[in-house]
């Protein structure tokens, strides 16, 4: 390797350490003053997907989990130039436009990397966006899980008014891996006992 590629990585994971300090803006939108950060986020995601993975695996499912730890990695790294926005912003913006510029962002921060790790990893992030194969569906139902999971925990810590994390549609709507969803629904229940 030589030195200018060196410095585009070293750059590359410059630009990722910033999502240590990006709040999800959805939770400040509901007053939290101190949200997870993006990354925090990603974290957990990773380890949703590593756990339910393993588990499909255990079941006999056929899945990739290589490819989707790579998924869950990378699955909010248009945030890193674009910050994270909330369902509000999204509504006045569209969500097309926003993963119109994610997709753009993703791009452009690949591109630090050499043209096959690039092609490579842009090709994993268009395929979790799409939400068609089995891992990426997998991956976007850990992202929303997670989302939810944390959601309890603040209401656990006393947190309230969350209740439009539950209600919101897109949230529930998006858990397509049944394996999950049941997962979901035991929390839920879990919930409505505390609530």
């Amino acid at each position: 390797m030589d030195k200018e590629k060196a410095e585009k990585i070293l750059e590359l994971f410059e630009h990722f350490e910033r999502l240590k300090n990006t709040p999800r803006t959805g939770f400040t939108y509901f007053g939290i003053k101190h949200p997870e950060s993006v990354a925090e986020h990603s974290y957990m995601v990773i380890l949703i997907t590593l756990i339910m993975a393993l588990m499909l695996e255990e079941k006999g499912e056929k899945i990739d989990i290589k490819k989707a730890l790579i998924m869950a990695i990378l699955h909010e790294a248009g945030e890193v130039f674009i910050g994270d926005l909330h369902k509000m912003t999204r509504r006045y913006i569209g969500n097309e436009k926003v993963e119109q510029a994610e997709e753009k962002a993703a791009f452009d921060l690949f591109s630090l990397l050499p043209d096959q790790i690039k092609a490579k990893l842009m090709d994993i992030y268009l395929e979790f966006n799409r939400r068609k194969s089995r891992e990426a569906v997998l991956v976007s139902s850990a992202d929303k899980l997670e989302l939810l999971l944390f959601v309890y925990l603040l209401e656990k810590w006393g947190y309230s008014n969350l209740g439009d994390f539950f209600e919101h549609s897109g949230n529930l709507n998006m858990i397509k891996e049944p394996f999950m969803r049941f997962m979901v629904d035991v929390l839920l229940e879990k919930r409505e006992k505390k609530v």
